[in-house]
């Protein structure tokens, strides 16, 4: 019940409040540990990594639910590389960034899926298969030992599914899923010997896809070539790894008891004064993080994992207010309009889009996206570029020859399909190359600045009848 007595004032001391600031949890051993201030992330792998936004998501939790924690990360994915083939550019490409932590994710081109196509079921075709999968392992065992040599953690990454279930156009290559399972397996084993943590993709994704393709045959966590995951894909694999991570459930939590005597709890925030009347209940609160922004093409994910549930709750509860309806006002706008049995509840302002700290969330989501942008599609590409350039001899420390090499390319690709894409990329290394310094500057500025958009600030909030 409210107190009869209006403008009853409560103030509240810290030492009479609960107050838990949601610190970066201790992770199991066979856990990947929370990233921590001075961090260098490197997340490793191929196309899925490369053009992929599994680590953008991961990013963007970080800056809001950590707003404090300040690291830096790196896209060291290429499109179609191998755990072979990542070796010759380990050097300049990975261990030039001195990762404190390298997650490896690789496995999709190791396998070669063609071997899989209709009819490859000769001794001789699973004697190649086998082939490709002990390389796989050989060849990761060497990659962590360098890693690992050179002072970086590691977390191992089982690999994400290739869907050759779903009805999709492409045509399936049926068994390339079971042979990345046997990757999976191998990470697993490759973790224990270098006593790493290890993040699973692999089944959960496939889980998913097969529970939804029960009753929608054409549903895919991967896109129509059956390989790359699309943004629910992405989204789905960044909640596993934070899940691994042992990220946090909430964002914030403010429980109001209204009863007498009154009561009050919070956690991951901080609440200055609580003033109680017939008609209203005032009080500040200054959270500690922001809630993460769910984006319309994200919403998809949200109904296959618990995302919302596990790790993005920003809780308001009130108890013991008369029946009525209740508006929501922060910083004197009304953000919503609840019962007093929803309030006794609790309400999770974090999937609420009107509040100031869901608004303040996305302008750090913009950030975050053209800082992943930026890197994927300028820098990734120049050093794909080279990469594949220097396997065929080319200098790749040598501009005018990348560009000659580049260009006779090109014009070998012309009146194919892939033409405009080919091109696309060629015409971006040409102009964006001599100037990659000012790219990485416009990067590391970008980070910078969603370091100072990140910082929670305090909010008036009233709880009023609605008249």
């Amino acid at each position: 019940m409210y107190s009869k007595r209006s403008g009853f004032l409560v103030t509240l001391s810290l030492s009479l409040i609960l107050l838990l600031s949601s610190p970066l949890l201790a992770a199991e051993s066979t856990s990947p540990r929370q990233f921590k201030t001075g961090d260098t992330v490197c997340f490793v792998g191929d196309s899925i990594t490369h053009g992929g936004s599994y680590h953008k998501y991961i990013n963007l939790f970080y800056a809001t639910r950590f707003p404090g924690v300040k690291f830096e990360t790196y896209n060291c994915g290429i499109s179609g590389d191998t755990s072979w083939g990542i070796q010759s550019r380990l050097d300049h490409d990975i261990l030039t960034h001195k990762p404190t932590i390298s997650s490896i994710m690789l496995g999709m081109n190791d396998i070669n899926i063609w071997l899989y196509d209709t009819n490859k079921t000769t001794p001789a075709d699973i004697a190649k298969q086998n082939e490709r999968i002990e390389k796989y392992v050989q060849n990761m065992d060497t990659l962590a030992s360098r890693l690992k040599a050179a002072g970086s953690e590691l977390i191992f990454i089982m690999p994400s599914i290739y869907d050759d279930t779903a009805k999709l156009k492409r045509h399936s290559c049926v068994g390339a899923n079971d042979a990345l399972g046997k990757c999976a397996q191998k990470v697993r084993q490759l973790a224990k010997k270098y006593n790493s943590p290890v993040v699973d993709f692999y089944n959960p994704m496939k889980t998913i896809n097969l529970a939804q393709q029960k009753t929608n045959p054409e549903f895919t966590l991967v896109s129509g070539d059956r390989v790359h995951p699309g943004d629910v894909g992405h989204f789905v694999m960044a909640y596993e790894f934070l899940r691994a991570q042992n990220a946090p459930q909430l964002v914030s939590k403010v429980v109001i008891d209204t009863g007498m005597p009154k009561k009050v709890k919070v956690e991951n925030t901080e609440i200055s004064f609580i003033k109680i009347s017939d008609e209203t209940i005032e009080f500040k609160l200054h959270d500690r993080a922001l809630p993460f922004p769910i984006l319309s093409h994200e919403k998809k994910a949200l109904g296959l994992v618990p995302f919302t549930e596990q790790l993005n709750q920003q809780i308001l509860q009130i108890t013991n207010l008369p029946p009525a309806k209740y508006e929501i006002l922060i910083a004197g706008q009304v953000i919503d309009t609840v019962s007093e049995k929803q309030l006794a509840l609790g309400i999770n302002l974090a999937e609420n889009t009107n509040t100031p700290m869901y608004k303040q969330a996305l302008e750090v989501a913009k950030l975050n996206q053209q800082r992943w942008a930026k890197e994927k599609d300028i820098i990734r590409n120049i050093i794909a570029k080279e990469f594949y350039a220097a396997k065929q001899g080319v200098d790749r420390n040598d501009f005018e020859a990348m560009k000659a090499h580049l260009l006779k390319d090109l014009e070998k690709n012309k009146g194919k399909q892939s033409y405009d894409w080919i091109k696309s990329g060629i015409d971006s290394y040409i102009e964006n190359k001599p100037n990659i310094d000012k790219v990485k500057k416009e990067i590391a500025e970008l980070a910078a600045q969603m370091y100072e958009k990140n910082k929670p600030v305090m909010y008036d909030y009233i709880i009023r009848k609605k008249q």
